[in-house]
C-alpha cells in the first residue's frame, strides 16, 4: 500500500514539474527576445489581462509598463504592473512605427479599427475608431473612415488610402483637418487606372502601370 502511495506521489510531482516547465516555456520571465503564448492571458468582459499566476513574471520599466510579443499571432501588446493590456495590436514593422515612431506617436489596432498611442507612457492619443491609419510623419497623421488602405506596388513601399472620409491628426491625436481620399479610379494619379490585387500575405494592393505584378492572388 505504501509503495502504491509513493508511486502516485512521484507521478503527481512529475506531472507538476512538466506543467511548470510548460508554463516556463509559454510564459517565461520577460526579458529581451522572450515571447508569450496567448494562453498566458485571460479576458473578462472588455478587460484583457495576464493571468494572476504569471503577473510576477512581468518586468515593468520605470513607468510601470512592459511590452509582450505573442507567439501565435505575432501581436505586440503593452501591459501595466497589474498585467492589464493598455495598448493592444501595436504596429511595429515600419520605419515610422514603434519603437522609432516620430515624437513617440505609434499606431495600434483593436479588431478592425486603428488608433494612436504615446510610446513613452502608452497613453491612448486617438481611440481605435478609424478604418485605416498611416504612420505619424512630419507632424501629422492621415486616417480615414469607411475606407481601405492599399499597398502601392509589390514591395509595399508606400500606402494609399482609398474611399471614405479622411482626417489629419496632430501629435496629440486631435483632428486638425479633413481631406477627401482618392477613389480607385484616380488612386494611381497620372500613372493610370489602378488594378486591385493581393500579395501572398493577403494584404490588398494597387498595381499601377509602372509597377510589375508578381505574387498576385486574385
Amino acid at each position: 500500500m505504501i509503495r502504491v502511495v509513493l508511486v502516485a506521489v512521484v507521478l503527481m510531482l512529475a506531472g507538476f514539474g512538466a506543467s511548470a516547465a510548460a508554463d516556463e516555456n509559454e510564459c517565461p520571465i520577460l526579458k529581451s527576445g522572450a515571447r508569450w503564448s496567448q494562453s498566458c492571458f485571460e479576458t473578462r468582459g472588455e478587460l484583457r489581462q495576464v493571468k494572476a499566476e504569471y503577473r510576477n513574471r512581468i518586468v515593468p520599466n520605470r513607468l510601470g509598463f512592459q511590452t509582450i510579443a505573442l507567439l501565435e499571432s505575432l501581436e505586440l501588446v503593452a501591459v501595466n504592473r497589474e498585467g492589464v493590456v493598455v495598448v493592444p495590436g501595436i504596429v511595429h514593422t515600419g520605419d515610422f512605427d514603434y519603437p522609432t515612431a516620430e515624437r513617440g506617436v505609434g499606431r495600434f489596432k483593436s479588431g478592425d479599427k486603428c488608433g494612436y498611442f504615446q510610446s513613452d507612457t502608452f497613453k491612448i492619443l486617438a481611440p481605435p475608431i478609424y478604418d485605416a491609419c498611416r504612420p505619424f510623419h512630419q507632424g501629422q497623421a492621415f486616417v480615414c473612415s469607411d475606407c481601405l488602405s492599399y499597398c502601392i506596388g509589390p514591395e509595399c513601399m508606400n500606402e494609399q488610402l482609398v474611399g471614405g472620409k479622411g482626417y489629419k491628426l496632430n501629435a496629440k491625436g486631435k483632428v486638425i483637418g479633413e481631406f477627401v481620399p482618392r477613389t480607385l479610379e484616380n488612386a494611381c494619379g497620372d500613372i493610370g487606372v489602378a488594378e486591385v490585387g493581393k500579395l501572398e500575405s493577403g494584404v490588398p494592393m494597387l498595381i499601377c502601370n509602372s509597377f510589375p505584378v508578381p505574387q498576385l492572388r486574385r
